[in-house]
């Protein structure tokens, strides 16, 4: 309830144009490598925990019907 009340939350720049928010987001990734590397890693991250959790219950269905 406090920080529904203390939060005051961060719309940023209303008058700003989309354009120019991409522009400037695309100005940042490329003067600091850092922040594509990042997005890569958590991308391949990601990928393999989806990939893990749709094929590890299959992989138990199978283990159970062969043991019948």
């Amino acid at each position: 309830m406090v920080i529904v009340v203390t939060w005051r939350d961060n719309y940023g720049d209303s008058r700003a144009l989309a354009k120019d928010a991409f522009v400037n987001a695309l100005a940042e990734m490329h003067a600091n490598p850092r922040i594509p590397l990042l997005g890569m890693t958590q991308s391949l991250f990601e990928a393999s925990m989806y990939t893990f959790v749709f094929l590890w219950p299959m992989s138990f269905a199978v283990r159970l019907l062969d043991q019948r």
